[in-house]
């Protein structure tokens, strides 16, 4: 996400971030300078659709998603 700040794309970044959290796949397909490059490493390293192939059960946005749903229930607002 280096890439979006030194080209000046600050809220596709803001908006990228939000969609990593809320694990919206599409959305950061679409946000992505090269939209095709994620969509292809998603799909080798798939591990049966649930959260990202780097954590899996260690998911920090997984394991912190209900401390903070007040937070993001004011994001999608």
């Amino acid at each position: 996400m280096g890439d979006m700040i030194k080209l000046k794309r600050m809220e596709r970044d803001k908006l990228m971030a939000k969609a990593r959290r809320d694990m919206r796949w599409n959305k950061q397909f679409s946000l992505a300078i090269d939209p095709e490059r994620p969509r292809d490493i998603k799909a080798k390293r798939t591990n049966g659709g649930i959260g990202c192939s780097m954590c899996g059960r260690f998911c920090a946005n997984d394991i912190l998603k209900g401390m903070f749903e007040r937070d993001m229930d004011s994001d999608k607002r």
